[in-house]
């Protein structure tokens, strides 16, 4: 059971297991929720990014999403950077906090293709959930692939 989703402005492609149920679809984010026999497990945010030849350092992507989650972030769990044979560069960093009051994962992505195509994928995942969510984050991301147009 796989689905096929494509971005209302042509910039990427997924591919993903039947359980992700859209949300949100905008010109600025994708809102996908993973739900499994009725209970919600959790959700991720895809925001296309502007293209753009640099690809962040870890340091740098891992400071970013501290910041981001300022007042809610507690600390990092593993962060890393792979390259798939296609070129594209993944960073992935998970950490933990709170967020009203329940304890949360956190997992964020950078994905840049060597064309220039970048996106975030940020996914939360209440604690409790964590054995039931599993590795589809690492599954998602592998669905997701940028559209490349040729000449």
């Amino acid at each position: 059971g796989c689905l096929w989703l494509a971005d209302p402005r042509g910039r990427f492609d997924l591919v993903h297991d039947d359980r992700w149920r859209m949300i949100e679809k905008q010109t600025g984010q994708t809102v996908l929720r993973l739900v499994d026999h009725g209970r919600l497990l959790g959700q991720v945010t895809i925001i296309p990014l502007p293209p753009g030849p640099a690809v962040p350092t870890l340091d740098v992507f891992q400071r970013d999403i501290e910041r981001s989650l300022e007042g809610q972030f507690n600390h990092v769990v593993s962060a890393g950077e792979s390259q798939r044979s296609d070129g594209t560069t993944i960073l992935r960093v998970a950490s933990e906090g709170e967020a009203d009051g329940l304890p949360f994962r956190w997992i964020h992505y950078h994905v840049t293709a060597p064309s220039g195509g970048r996106a975030s994928l940020s996914f939360m995942v209440e604690v409790g959930q964590l054995k039931q969510f599993g590795e589809v984050d690492r599954e998602l991301v592998d669905g997701f692939a940028f559209i490349t147009v040729r000449d």
